[in-house]
């Protein structure tokens, strides 16, 4: 994330990769959000302002989804027609450790792939369609980042309560498998 500012052309066009049913997955901390937003505000000519960073920000990486990771971890899926949110309110540890974004970015891998296994959406679509009746595959894929976020707070918690302050990232990756259990 600290590279894509300055190497924009990554993320632009992949309104073209999500047509194919191909998706990114961005894991921003506050900061990373911020530097992203007015990257991408500055380089479209646009002021500065909040709304007019996050429109810009939101059209240049519209087929990517983004999770804003923070007290509560905000899930946006912004296209041409809709900006998709939800929001994991659960509530993670006391303590930030150095780590726990590795954590969830695999958390996150295995749940994108067991959406892909079992959405019966996906197996009844020739490969790179996209279904948007009753469980569409952009619905589908947003619960798979909300319920990885979820996973990922509970087990921080977990551990938090066991360790303490003295809580790090393989503590929290320990507790993944009693918290999907």
């Amino acid at each position: 994330l600290v590279s894509l500012p300055e190497y924009q052309d990554i993320l632009r066009g992949y309104r073209k990769e999500k047509e194919e049913g191909r998706r990114v997955v961005l894991t921003p901390n506050v900061m990373e959000y911020r530097r992203l937003e007015s990257a991408f505000s500055s380089a479209s000519g646009k002021n500065g302002t909040e709304d007019a960073s996050s429109s810009s920000l939101e059209e240049a990486l519209e087929g990517t989804i983004i999770i804003q990771k923070g007290h509560y971890d905000t899930i946006t899926a912004p296209s041409s027609s809709t900006k998709s949110v939800r929001i994991c309110k659960e509530m993670g540890g006391l303590k930030r450790s150095g780590g726990i974004g590795d954590v969830l970015a695999g958390t996150l891998g295995a749940f994108v792939a067991w959406n892909n296994i079992l959405n019966p959406q996906n197996n009844n679509n020739k490969e790179g369609e996209e279904c948007h009746e009753d469980g569409s595959t952009d619905d589908w894929m947003m619960l798979s980042c909300w319920s990885a976020c979820c996973v990922v707070k509970k087990a921080t918690k977990s551990a938090f309560e066991k360790k303490r302050r003295a809580m790090t990232a393989p503590d929290v990756l320990e507790e993944i498998g009693s918290v999907v259990e």
